[in-house]
């Protein structure tokens, strides 16, 4: 049975290298890069696509890699064991990690992305040109190590253990190798110069396929190149010349050659299938193979910049989104995208029977069978569009003119097989069944005919270069509407280009300006541009007028892009590029059934969508995407009754059904590709700010002082020839979205702080990448801007003050008691003076009364004592300014402390109010650190005790802020506060804790009840007194609060009970409502809610009692000013 099938296999292939069909060309167009572009060489010998979206090309002169916008190239850096270990580069390929491996002429090199360098292996190190350190194929096996192809044979890498072992595949020693391929099934295939070897899953040599001219199912070449495997696990061989599928039970191939006379016995380099299983060629041209035969093929045409670089395709590979990569010897990578719009096109061809006569389309119209007239700049083309068969070409010939007529214009008769056609030089009547023509109205009307409307069967309105002129088929009269277009004044430019009838009137499209006739009443009404009106008309060139399915018109205009008719207002609006149109010239419009237009313009196929409400209903197809060119022409466009839509320019025709352009909204990913500081590349490194590639890393964190950054951004989008565009915005710094279509960020001087870039890429269609690429950038502060650092300086300057202010004191006390030792000691002088001096006195009043009878004697005694006495006198005098000025002294002395007392209150007050901000900072660099579980133990415990001392000092500043407020706020006039909304409003945010603990609140049935007061203070009055009910509420029975008024005259008496664990009033009445005091250890809190309470009811004037017995209950009674009835309403 086997040798049968061995046999039946044998000559299929026989049939196979003697059946094959002939190949046509590819009608996709390439895009080329080459060094020019930044491609490290031009010579290309392998391409990958790796999971990120980059592109890898391994040349001749380093490793390139592309991400749409520009290339990254890496060579060997002498004396750098992380470069390359040499520039040759032959294979690429990705590990499990995303890391690149290559094949180079020196050995194997790994780069990691990570640190955005290279590891190197060499199999025989210092042996530069050692056949086993050229690396031209590199594999993975099934056990995740490298298969390593050299120019000696195959040797095996252990990744783990990073080792060669050279003695696995010993039968390929000495054979070049050009590629390895381990199937599905574990079979393992190496195509070297020496033929093809295979070897079973546990590396046991197998077969080595050769060629044998006289053996049937062999190889037609032992040199194999390219090796593929199916989706059935086939395995599909390319050598010199042929392609060949493998039969792995009977060990035989079938041959299929390549045909085409200029590839002929070539070497076919590379094979890769795409994602629908068509399997594509690198024969110097490329080809593609399905369904054992070729089908069409790719080569380099010369002046065609749209074809293959050259026929040297040497590599190629399909990427992520279905972009063939084609690397040529020499001439850089052709770069094919997948045909996304199912936009046809036909044009002159030289070469082909199915082509126009002129690549200019200026009329269409589908006939009933489904085929099509084209008219163009010289004829009348017949086409089976379906079927790509031409059915005739017909030429209206000026015999005055002595040449052939365009044709603008193609109306059908009423009777069939018959065309009126308005050509470059008149109306002609054309007969399709023996293609023969007259011209009815010549010489009459003479000159191009633009547009036709037929206003009955006999009736015919005629748009010419000329003017509007009607005829009445039945009595061969013609009337000229120029006078009544002119409206009295004068028509110069006579030429009309449309024509459209809305009940009695005719829509007229001139190059002066937009006509109304009303046929009945054979009035005219214009519309101009007016330069000071933006509601006018865009533009006095019409190019046509169209009214849609919602009966709305729209006119096409020269240079003014399209407008729309508001008939109510008589006005316009316009869309133009500004609103996104490609371009301002819009010759005419075609409607599908959902009310969406497609436009010819001069900047290619508009889609445009005016009712939808989402941002993306303009959308452009160029001449990329299929346009016959971006430019195209007046009255060539036609909706056929199969609903295809035809639109002719001036490089042929295109047809298309609309309802099969389903325009791709998948965004481009958004990456960072470099990263700058001051104007300088940053690469990774142990000493750099980015450690890590900036590809690899979401959060960069700089010192204060790098602040002048640029980032280099890409748009992994290789499908399309159009720039894409980007936008980004720097939180932190400015939250609005900026836009540009360069891909450069730049931004300097930018302050310390947490900042949030965020960066998204849009794709030709438009769409943009949401999740974008986001990058965290912390520029840490210097030190004096730490909060931590503030807080320790507001400190320190705290206790410097008060060592001073103490210091002060201190002096001023010392200077007092010496001064005050002074005055006692002068004091006591004095005193003992003034009782020397009384002494004296008594003792000269003695002897003056002894030397009383001596006249003479008495006098001088006399005289002596009024002396004595002032000097005693003076004494006194001099001991009161003593006392006088030491009473000043401790005056001022006095003084100066209460004004140092009033300084330091006034400190207290700024210094609670200015420690809020700086607490808050610390708190919240304290938030942003990283995870605790990245903490060793010391960091944690320091963490956590920097973050109670936060929370404690935050604390003690809120309650210093609160009683100085409460004290500032007394005095204030009272305002009239809705005791009842408050209630509720604490009630609806304590109710979530409240039923978690299965407490029922019960609360007073009024509505509205006003008291005098603040309404913060009542708030917070209500707030603490029902926050301490539920908090200390008892888990042995069924909790309840019960929250009561009682109204008085002049008084509102809040009363909240609760069954809750109480208080021990014998130990704690006095304590109460002190700062600070707390009665019960098992639940949270500070001990400032009571005294909170007291100090706000009485600032408004109230007070407040407490009653509470031990593991029974707490019941609090506040009183508020109530207020008259008259003013609560």
């Amino acid at each position: 049975m086997r040798l049968y099938l061995s046999l039946f296999l044998v000559i299929l292939s026989r049939l196979c290298t003697t059946a094959q069909p002939h190949p046509i060309p590819g009608e996709g167009k390439f895009r080329i890069l080459s060094t020019n572009d930044g491609l490290a060489q031009a010579a290309v010998s392998d391409i990958i696509q790796d999971r990120k979206g980059f592109v890898w090309m391994a040349t001749r002169d380093g490793l390139s890699r592309y991400d749409g916008q520009s290339f990254t190239n890496f060579r060997k850096t002498r004396g750098d064991t992380t470069s390359l270990n040499d520039n040759s580069v032959w294979r690429i390929l990705e590990d499990k990690e995303g890391d690149i491996w290559v094949g180079t002429d020196y050995g194997i090199a790994c780069y990691r992305y990570r640190t955005d360098n290279f590891d190197q292996f060499i199999p025989i190190p210092g042996e530069s040109f050692h056949d086993k350190n050229t690396v031209n194929a590199l594999a993975w096996n099934h056990e995740g190590n490298l298969l390593v192809g050299t120019g000696g044979g195959v040797i095996l890498f252990d990744i783990k253990k990073k080792t060669f072992l050279h003695d696995v595949f010993p039968e390929t020693t000495g054979a070049f190798v050009h590629s390895i391929l381990q199937l599905s099934d574990g079979t393992l295939f190496i195509a070297t110069g020496k033929g093809l070897f295979e070897y079973n899953r546990h590396y046991q040599f197998e077969f080595l396929h050769l060629a044998n001219p006289d053996v049937l199912g062999t190889l037609i070449h032992s040199n194999t190149y390219g090796l593929a495997e199916d989706q059935n696990g086939q395995l599909w061989v390319s050598t010199v010349g042929a392609l060949h599928l493998y039969h792995q039970r009977s060990h035989s191939f079938s041959i299929f050659p390549v045909q085409l006379d200029s590839v002929g016995n070539n070497e076919i380099f590379d094979i890769s299938f795409d994602e629908e299983g068509t399997l594509w060629l690198a024969a110097r041209m490329v080809l593609s193979f399905k369904d054992g035969a070729f089908h069409e093929y790719y080569a380099h045409v010369p002046n065609n910049p749209n074809s293959l670089s050259q026929n040297l395709a040497h590599c190629l590979t399909f990427g992520n989104d279905g972009v063939m990569w084609v690397g040529t010897n020499g001439y850089g990578i052709s770069i094919l995208a997948p045909r996304a719009y199912p936009i046809n096109h036909i044009k002159q061809e030289s070469k082909r029977a199915f082509g126009l006569s002129s690549n200019y389309v200026s009329s269409i119209l589908e006939l009933d069978d489904g085929t099509v007239l084209v008219g163009t700049g010289g004829s009348l083309d017949h086409f089976s569009l379906e079927n790509q068969q031409p059915l005739g070409k017909y030429l209206i010939y000026n015999s005055t003119q002595q040449r052939y007529t365009g044709i603008g214009k193609i109306l059908p008769d009423q009777s069939p097989n018959r065309y009126w056609l308005g050509t470059s030089e008149g109306l002609a009547l054309f007969n399709l069944a023996n293609g023969t023509y007259t011209r009815p109205l010549s010489p009459r009307i003479r000159g191009k005919i633009n547009d036709l409307l037929w206003l009955s069967e006999k009736e015919l309105l005629i748009a010419a270069r000329r003017g509007l002129f009607y005829w009445n088929a039945e009595t061969d009269s013609i009337v000229d509407y120029n006078e009544k277009l002119a409206q009295g004044g004068k028509f110069k430019n006579y030429q009309v280009q449309s024509l459209l009838r809305l009940g009695s009137q005719i829509w007229i499209g001139t190059l002066q300006g937009l006509k109304v006739l009303d046929w009945e009443t054979h009035t005219v009404k214009q519309y101009l541009y007016d330069p000071g009106n933006p509601n006018s008309i865009p533009s006095n060139t019409i190019k046509s007028v169209y009214q849609d399915q919602q009966e709305t018109i729209w006119v096409s205009t020269w240079g003014g892009g399209l407008a729309r008719y508001f008939p109510e207002e008589d006005q316009f609006i316009t869309y133009d590029t500004k609103s996104g149109l490609p371009n301002n010239v819009v010759y005419g419009m075609l409607e599908t059934q959902d009310t969406v237009f497609w436009l010819g313009t001069n900047g290619g196929i508009v889609r445009f969508d005016p009712y939808s409400k989402t941002n993306t209903r303009i959308f452009t197809f160029s001449e990329e995407d299929g346009a016959q060119s971006n430019e195209f022409n007046t009255g060539a466009f036609h909706k056929g009754k199969s609903g295809t839509f035809y639109l002719g320019g001036i490089n042929g025709l295109n047809w298309f059904r609309p309802e099969e352009i389903v325009i791709d909204q998948t965004p481009p990913s958004t990456v960072i590709t470099e990263f700058y500081l001051d104007n300088l590349l940053v690469e990774p490194g142990p000493d750099s700010p980015t450690p890590r590639h900036i590809l690899e890393i979401d959060t960069l964190r700089l010192r204060w002082n790098q602040n002048n950054l640029a980032f280099r951004v890409a748009a992994l989008d290789y499908t399309s020839r159009k720039e894409n565009q980007f936008r980004y915005k720097l939180e932190g710094y400015d939250d609005r979205w900026q836009s540009q279509d360069n891909n450069f960020i730049k931004y300097t001087s930018l302050e310390p702080g947490r900042y949030r870039l965020i960066v998204q890429a849009a794709s030709a269609a438009g769409y943009w990448d949401e999740q974008g690429k986001e990058l965290v950038i912390y520029l840490r502060p210097p030190l004096w801007k730490y909060p931590a650092f503030q807080i320790v300086a507001v400190f320190l300057g705290v206790l410097l003050l008060i060592g001073a202010y103490f210091f002060r004191l201190r002096r001023l006390k010392q200077g007092n008691r010496k001064l005050e030792r002074i005055v006692d000691d002068r004091t006591r002088d004095l005193q003992e003076q003034q009782e020397e001096l009384a002494t004296a006195h008594e003792e000269l009043e003695q002897q003056n009364e002894e030397l009383r009878l001596t006249s003479d004697d008495l006098e001088n005694r006399n005289q002596e004592l009024r002396e004595q006495g002032m000097q005693l006198s003076q004494l006194k005098n001099n001991l009161e300014n003593l006392v006088e000025e030491r009473t000043i002294e401790l005056m001022k002395a006095n003084q100066e402390l209460a004004q140092q007392n009033s300084q330091l209150e006034q400190f207290a007050f700024i210094t609670a109010h200015n420690l809020k901000a700086p607490i808050s900072q610390f708190q919240g660099l304290l938030s942003i650190l990283p995870p605790e579980h990245t903490f060793d133990d010391y960091t944690r415990e320091v963490h956590d005790r920097m973050l109670r001392s936060a929370d404690e000092l935050k604390e003690v500043v809120d309650d210093l802020n609160l009683i100085l407020d409460i004290k500032k706020g007394m005095g204030r006039e009272f305002t009239p506060v809705n005791l009842i909304e408050h209630i509720n409003k604490v009630e609806a945010s304590l109710r979530p804790q409240a039923n978690q603990n299965r407490i029922t609140i019960q609360l007073p049935k009024e509505k509205k009840l006003f008291i005098l007061g603040f309404s913060p203070y009542v708030h917070s009055i209500v707030h603490n007194l029902l926050h301490n009910a539920v908090k200390y509420s008892s888990n042995e029975r069924n909790s309840w609060i019960k929250v009561g008024l009682s109204l008085g005259e002049n008084i509102v008496e809040l009363i909240v009970e609760d069954n809750g664990i109480g208080i021990d009033l014998d130990n704690a009445r006095d304590k109460i409502f002190r700062l600070y005091q707390r009665f019960n250890t098992t639940h949270p809190g500070k001990g400032f809610g009571l005294f909170l309470v007291k100090t706000q009811v009485e600032a408004m004037g109230g007070n407040v009692s407490i009653n509470s017995t031990l593991n029974q209950g707490t019941s609090v009674h506040v009183q508020f000013v109530r207020m008259p009835e008259e003013e609560g309403h």
